[in-house]
């Protein structure tokens, strides 16, 4: 087989200028073949549509461009593997796993090589925007070791890339952008230069670093535009736009959103579309404009259906069934939520089987000679994943009933526990008491401090009421920054007790930020249900609404308080 020219071990990969020159003076159709791959590959990120054009008249050329014209299978492999990639980037990935795994199949009786790579580099982005993270993980580190081995530094540093946007550590992950960043430098690589700091702003960002992510991006903005590259220009504007609602800045948000989602729609939707519109959908959510946020939402629940992006399709369902709760709307909000949950189950559920398949092709690329071996390790190791999948499916059952942020249970599942807790404290004739909290000036720790402090303000809370409560005693969170506690077995006079602890446990916490320290009070309502009390509550709703009325004579007596329902409320 002749030498692939794609990229020589320790060399500066040959510019666009130089592969042109040399696919009109190729002697063999086979080397003829190989250069134009190269030089698809190289343009996929830039012009895209000449990639696509040079991948699919090269693969019609290696049909029978091989020995005695026979099929040239590298040559098919390394279209399909730029064909893959292109599928992947326009949110086509129905036909970007299967042509990345025919890639494989073609590679699999050849040496490791560049084109191999590149096949499970592309693999594992496909993986990565379906959301089977495992598997995307598994393919990119296989392509990072494969890379370094072999001396190839551009694809070491895409390969990074990959592995860090998957990988769970952020100082990790920052440690391989910037080594990524280091070699495009080396080599002059505009377009990775742009690519690494965009992503390497969204770690940042995700850390609550917004100041260095906003200058990181704004950077990437400038290469980007420099080297034409609309499609990130896009991402970028996109990214810049999320940082500013971690910031609290929402109309800069919707500014930047906004744009992205224009380009979209003047240069035609890619992967990124569906990013743009839920994160649209959840800057309007968190300013309470429901009507527009359940607008952009259910238009990017469309594109993510379209793109089969299943993790996009569950943010989706999640900030839909937040804004029926808001609404009121309970009936629809569960609708929404258990598609969330469905969805979330059957991406844990299918992807180990989905890798398990992809690294079955993969083993044979590499130990072609041991298919006996293989299929007993496989078969081994699918009972292992089954198994491993009934674990998850038990854990996700479990995590159904929880809220994601604080792990207390969610609302629906607190009133289930609270309805069986009512019906056993009228048989047995026992005192109910419910305690609704919530944190004193929340919106203004958003506004003022960022969403990742008001998340730490939320999670703090959390534990706090977690760690005050018997083991009999349930707690959760009802929404936005509202907890709710149930007492079983509780005299008012005692709701009231552990409602002053908890307020108390509370206040000697503080939260740093960039913008100062939070000083944490909550107001807290307490509710009873006592036998003896001929104005009881007749129900569990009514018990909440109590707790409620409290809660908010708690807040109009000057916010930090603690108030037991009387009746004059």
């Amino acid at each position: 087989m002749l030498r692939n020219p794609r990229l020589e071990k320790g060399r500066t990969p040959q510019s666009v200028q130089q592969l042109e020159k040399r696919i009109a003076q190729a002697v063999s159709s086979q080397e003829k073949i190989d250069l134009m791959n190269s030089l698809a590959w190289q343009l996929r990120i830039r012009e895209p549509e000449r990639a696509l054009t040079l991948s699919l008249e090269s693969m019609e050329m290696a049909k029978s461009s091989g020995t005695d014209g026979q099929t040239y299978k590298h040559g098919i492999a390394a279209s399909l593997v730029t064909l893959s990639f292109l599928d992947g980037e326009a949110g086509n990935l129905d036909a970007s796993i299967p042509r990345a795994l025919d890639a494989l199949s073609y590679l699999k009786d050849q040496a490791q090589s560049e084109t191999l790579i590149d096949a499970w580099y592309t693999l594992g982005w496909a993986y990565y925007y379906s959301g089977n993270y495992p598997a995307s993980l598994e393919f990119g580190l296989k392509s990072l070791k494969a890379a370094r081995e072999l001396g190839y530094r551009e694809r070491e540093a895409w390969c990074l890339d990959l592995v860090a946007s998957i990988y769970m550590d952020p100082a990790e992950a920052v440690q391989m952008y910037r080594d990524a960043h280091d070699i495009f430098m080396g080599l002059n690589s505009i377009e990775g230069q742009s690519r690494i700091l965009n992503n390497w702003a969204s770690i940042l960002m995700k850390s609550g670093e917004y100041a260095s992510a906003l200058e990181m991006a704004e950077k990437s903005l400038e290469l980007a535009k420099q080297a034409g590259l609309k499609g990130d220009v896009i991402n970028i504007t996109a990214t810049i736009g999320e940082i500013f609602t971690g910031m609290g800045k929402y109309e800069q948000a919707q500014l930047n959103l906004h744009n992205a989602a224009s380009l979209f729609d003047q240069y035609g939707r890619d992967i990124s579309s569906a990013y743009v519109l839920v994160d649209l959908g959840q800057v309007y959510l968190v300013q309470n404009n429901l009507e527009r946020a359940e607008k952009e939402l259910l238009n990017a629940l469309e594109v993510a259906a379209q793109m089969k992006m299943r993790n996009e399709q569950a943010r989706c369902h999640h900030y839909l069934s937040e804004i029926f709760e808001k609404r009121k709307r309970f009936d629809k909000a569960l609708e929404h939520y258990k598609k969330f949950q469905s969805l979330r189950e059957e991406i844990a559920g299918e992807g180990a089987l989905r890798q398990l398949a992809a690294l079955r092709v993969s083993n044979q690329v590499e130990t072609a000679q041991r298919d006996a071996e293989i299929q007993r390790l496989q078969k081994e190791k699918l009972q292992t994943e089954l198994d491993e999948h009934k674990r998850v499916h038990a854990i996700l059952e479990e995590l159904a009933t929880r809220d994601p942020l604080t792990n207390l249970f969610n609302r629906r599942h607190f009133l289930n526990l609270a309805e069986q807790e009512w019906k056993r404290a009228i048989r047995y004739r026992h005192p109910l008491c419910a305690l609704m909290l919530d944190v004193d000036h929340f919106k203004q720790i958003n506004d003022q401090h960022g969403h990742a402090s008001g998340d730490k303000a939320l999670t703090t809370v959390a534990n706090v009421i977690r760690s005050t409560l018997r083991s009999t005693e349930i707690s959760g969170r009802y929404g936005g920054d509202e907890f709710i506690v149930l007492l079983p077995e509780t005299l008012p006079e005692n709701g009231v007790l552990v409602a002053k602890r908890i307020s108390q446990t509370i206040k000697e916490y503080t939260i740093s930020s960039d913008a100062g320290i939070i000083e944490l009070t909550p107001s807290i309502g307490v509710g009873c249900m006592t036998m003896d009390d001929p104005d009881a509550p007749r129900s569990l709703n009514e018990l909440l609404s109590h707790a409620d009325k409290a809660l908010y004579t708690a807040k109009n007596a000057g916010r930090g308080q603690v108030h037991l329902y009387s009746g004059r409320e």
